[in-house]
């Protein structure tokens, strides 16, 4: 039994004491309750309730207080004791009451700091969710910022490998018209022979080699193309990473050899997911599906196929 409750066993017993002395009262004086309840203008039934301490069946207690102080005086019984006990009981019942509703503020109000903590930390999420998401897009813009700047570079050093091709064109037929020019000599007669010079020849034909050698370098466009999702990672002679990623169906990686960039070598997970073309020439697969290889050199695996001209 909690403190409310003892309090209004208490308040129960105040009540029947008062209507036991009431009662008594006038089952003495021999008057019968209709009559008394004519004479104080008082319910049968209230007065009833009063005699059994049924303080319960009234609706307001301001009524019932008066009802009793009027049934008690009728008969001249003293309720004074009862009543300052009634009331003391009442300021400890508001007393008591009062910290019942303060600790339930409290707890109402416990609630009401959930809501608010939960409230700041979506909030602390959300504005942590945005940074990374930010992050993520700063990301995504410097990839593909860098792979046009890479593709730029491309674009500029085949131009430049294709203005290279054109002049050293120009210089081989200048070299091969002087060399006509120079077979042909005049005797002292004013005659003209050819003049066999051995010397002579060897150094053309080493000036051929080194042309043609050259030439392979700046004539050489080298194609990848994946029919198969495919890892690869290509360097250049110094070690410098052009490509690198996953590459899907129908893409094709473009490589220009020169004087600059005279080999590639190439690491792949797939190495039967693509397909190397030289000059629109198709070579064989570099290996087996999902053959890893690592530090293939382009020159060599042309070599092997013996298609360098």
């Amino acid at each position: 039994m909690n403190d409310l409750e003892l309090s209004d066993y208490k308040k129960d017993l105040i009540f029947s004491e008062i209507g036991l002395k009431i009662s008594k009262a006038r089952k003495l004086s021999r008057k019968k309750i209709d009559t008394v309840s004519k004479i104080l203008k008082i319910k049968t039934s209230n007065l009833l309730a009063i005699e059994d301490g049924q303080y319960s069946s009234f609706s307001d207690e301001v009524y019932l207080k008066g009802f009793v102080k009027c049934y008690a005086a009728y008969f001249g019984v003293d309720i004074s004791s009862e009543l300052n006990a009634l009331n003391s009981h009442e300021k400890e019942k508001g007393y008591k009451t009062q910290k019942v509703n303060q600790a339930d503020e409290h707890s109402e109000a416990l609630p009401n700091h959930s809501i608010f903590l939960i409230v700041f930390f979506t909030f602390i999420l959300i504005i942590f969710a945005w940074k990374e998401y930010q992050k993520i897009i700063i990301k995504k813009y410097d990839y593909t910022d860098q792979n046009s700047k890479q593709l730029s570079l491309k674009n500029e050093d085949y131009l430049k490998g294709s203005d290279l091709l054109s002049n050293k064109r120009t210089d081989n037929a200048i070299f091969s018209e002087k060399k006509e020019a120079n077979s042909i000599i005049k005797d002292d007669k004013g005659f003209n022979k050819k003049e066999i010079d051995h010397e002579e020849i060897k150094n053309i034909n080493l000036q051929e080699n080194l042309n043609q050698e050259e030439n392979f370098f700046v004539d050489k466009e080298v194609k990848l193309h994946f029919f198969e999702e495919t890892w690869v990672q290509i360097r250049n002679m110094n070690e410098v990473i052009t490509e690198s990623g996953i590459y899907k169906n129908g893409e094709v990686i473009l490589l220009i050899i020169d004087n600059k960039n005279t080999n590639y070598f190439i690491d792949t997970g797939n190495s039967g997911g693509f397909k190397i073309i030289l000059n629109n020439k198709e070579y064989p697969i570099l290996g087996d599906k999902g053959e890893v290889k690592k530090n293939v050199s382009l020159l060599d695996f042309f070599e092997k196929f013996n298609n360098i001209q």
